[in-house]
């Protein structure tokens, strides 16, 4: 039997340990893995690390061996002068799913780093089965009637599509090593997928004994409906293109949008069929520029303009991977389908027409926006579309589909998903699927019609909250956390903690939620690395004591990923008791106390709510030195046998 590494996968995912130091004055360790891997690092000033030495000066606290590698698969850069390499790690030049570090560098010095490595692997990296046997094996466990290369119209499409006469759907395995209760295992890893659009997943299957591994839809549907051009937003302008051969015009655009102009927007009529078969795909040919015969196919394409027209306006993203590649909307998907997808398989998207009892035609301004954004999503962060990922997945395509509605309409816009396509009837509790705003009053199916509870949690782990990792469930923290940020607003949440946010508008915070999945995140992120990756961006972006920083932070509280600020703790004894001085400080400063009793505690904490300090007071003084701290504001909480007081000092070097 070839060995396994037996790690604790899940711990190693879901715990992590705060408040790691380090000796070296050019770096701080913010937090370890429990196997004592760094997750978050950040660099001073004077540190010479960036992103081609790193693993050479991080070697011992990464435990390198020699048939570790990080491999660099993409660059991207900011408009504030940072530059974000992303890296996959490889174990024998072989994947290891959801292991990426990121590093984030200005000036040519590393300034930040990110993300999963996993060190001490011993595994044997020679299959034990063939590619074809594991995708025998994945045929049975996917249990389809039939498979995309199995259908010759399907493989004829994609001939003509790809242009290429050898094309095919026939899956392509490659060796990856991936987890499954908590052991890492060599699997082959391929995309297979069915006739039917719908159906399409990403397969592991172990390469040693056959078994499936895992499988991840990689067909990520919206799950909401939204409203149609004449239908719900009245008479739109749209871009279409004439053809002189015939003298008619088509819903579709080649020449007017992109730093080119050169940016190709499709919509097409699938015709109630569930193949992406491009032959028997029609078009919308129009006699004149005013296209009213099909609400629905101008609804998509007018959503998909304004989706398009919004990321390359606020961030000069060239479509959804930034290279300018085609925008395909396919409608009247299937019979009487409630609901739309994007489909990563054939790059593109499609869209349902309801069946008139529960659901409308589901080709919404903001539906639109979620489609484009997942395939944006798969661009940047390439969230794993299950658990605490898939449910930031489903968020982020939430808040840029919400975001992309105010960017079109204005003071119209609102903080529901998929308003008017629900019908309201004895069924529904209201004509909407999801809340930004009010996530606890998702869409409820009741009666004859079905049984379906989408409410949401609004706080992490709170009511609602989904213990299997239902994704279009568990995405309602996020969502919460984004309209607080933009919006405002108090309470106290489900964990009883009390928390108040100043809104900072819906731009900004777009601003930072864009720069998170795009620069911060990687394809195994949870609900912690959101929220961190959403501090470091929004610290790039405005400072790490703005307004803005303090604003995400406090959302986070009051989501229930984020500490809640000690501040929040009633003083039981005068702050008039304890000084702390100087303060602003260099990261020296005196804490003197006036109390009678000599039993006092003290414990400091950065905005994270990361212990980083901790001593006894002896005397009425104690000296504290933390020059080893980046700038910021820190939190000091002083316990005695008369109670607490809390005070903050800013290290200001």
């Amino acid at each position: 039997m070839k060995t396994k590494l037996l790690i604790t996968f899940l711990a190693v995912c879901a715990f992590e340990i705060s408040n790691a130091q380090n000796t070296n004055e050019t770096y701080q360790i913010k937090k370890k893995n429990f196997s004592g891997v760094p997750t978050s690092i950040e660099f001073s000033p004077n540190s010479n690390v960036n992103h081609e030495n790193f693993i050479t000066e991080m070697k011992d606290e990464f435990k390198f061996q020699a048939d570790d590698k990080l491999e660099l698969i993409k660059t991207t850069k900011d408009k504030y002068g940072s530059s974000h390499y992303k890296y996959a790690q490889k174990y024998k030049d072989i994947n290891i799913v959801g292991a990426q570090y990121i590093i984030h560098e200005k000036d040519g010095k590393a300034t930040y780093a990110n993300g999963k490595f996993y060190s001490t692997l011993s595994l044997d990296t020679t299959p034990s089965i063939t590619k074809d046997e594991a995708i025998t094996n994945a045929m049975k466990y996917c249990g389809l009637e039939k498979y995309r290369w199995q259908d010759t119209a399907c493989e004829n499409s994609l001939k003509r599509k790809t242009k290429k006469p050898n094309a095919t759907y026939y899956p392509k395995p490659v060796l990856s090593i991936a987890p499954e209760n908590g052991i890492f295992k060599l699997c082959w890893k391929f995309n297979i997928a069915g006739v039917s659009l719908r159906k399409a997943w990403t397969v592991f299957i172990d390469a040693n004994d056959g078994h499936l591994v895992n499988k991840i839809s990689i067909i990520k549907e919206g799950d909401v409906t939204g409203s149609s051009t004449t239908l719900y937003n009245g008479t739109k302008a749209i871009t279409c293109f004439y053809y002189p051969t015939d003298g008619k015009y088509y819903l579709e655009e080649y020449g007017t949008r992109g730093p080119t102009n050169s940016q190709t927007i499709l919509t097409r009529n699938l015709n109630n069929d569930t193949t992406p078969n491009w032959g028997s795909m029609t078009d919308f040919p129009n006699a004149t520029t005013s296209f009213t015969s099909d609400p629905v196919a101008n609804q998509v394409h007018w959503g998909v303009e304004k989706a398009y027209d919004f990321y390359y306006s606020n961030y000069q993203r060239n479509s959804f991977d930034d290279n300018g590649h085609d925008i395909v909307n396919l409608v009247h998907y299937g019979n009487s389908f409630n609901n739309a997808h994007w489909d990563p398989y054939d790059t593109l998207m499609a869209y349902g027409d309801g069946d008139g009892v529960l659901m409308n035609a589901v080709v919404g301004l903001d539906v639109a926006g979620h489609e484009l954004t997942h395939a944006f999503t798969e661009y940047t962060a390439n969230l794993t579309y299950q658990g605490e990922s898939g449910a930031l997945d489903e968020s982020f395509s939430d808040i840029f589909g919400t975001g992309i509605e105010f960017f079109a309409l204005g003071v119209n816009a609102n903080w529901t998903m998929g308003e008017n396509i629900v019908i309201s009837s004895a069924c529904t509790n209201h004509n909407y699927f999801r809340s930004m705003s009010n996530p606890k009053a998702g869409l409820i199916i009741s009666g004859s019609c079905g049984n379906y509870d989408g409410r949401q949690p609004n706080t992490y782990g709170g009511q609602y909250w989904n213990g299997g990792g239902d994704v279009h469930i568990n995405s309602g923290v996020q969502n919460y956390w984004f309209y607080l940020l933009s919006q405002g607003g108090s309470g106290v949440n489900d964990n009883g903690d009390s928390y108040s946010v100043n809104g900072i508008g819906i731009d900004i915070a777009l601003l930072i939620a864009y720069s998170n999945v795009t620069f911060m995140l990687t394809d195994s992120s949870n609900y912690s690395d959101a929220m961190n990756g959403s501090i470091q961006a929004a610290a790039i972006a405005f400072g790490i004591l703005s307004p803005e920083v303090k604003s995400v932070k406090d959302a986070w509280c009051a989501v229930g990923v984020g500490p809640c600020s000690p501040t929040n703790i009633v003083n039981i004894i005068s702050s008039n008791s304890i000084s702390v001085f100087p303060n602003p400080s260099n990261g020296i400063f005196t804490i003197s106390s006036f109390l009678s009793d000599k039993n006092i505690n003290l414990k400091i904490e950065n905005v994270l709510g990361e212990e980083i300090f901790h001593s006894e007071m002896l005397s009425n003084s104690l000296q504290v030195d933390l020059r080893k701290e980046t700038n910021g504001i820190y939190f000091i909480e002083i316990n005695s046998e008369n109670g607490t007081t809390n005070k903050k000092i800013i290290i200001n070097k």
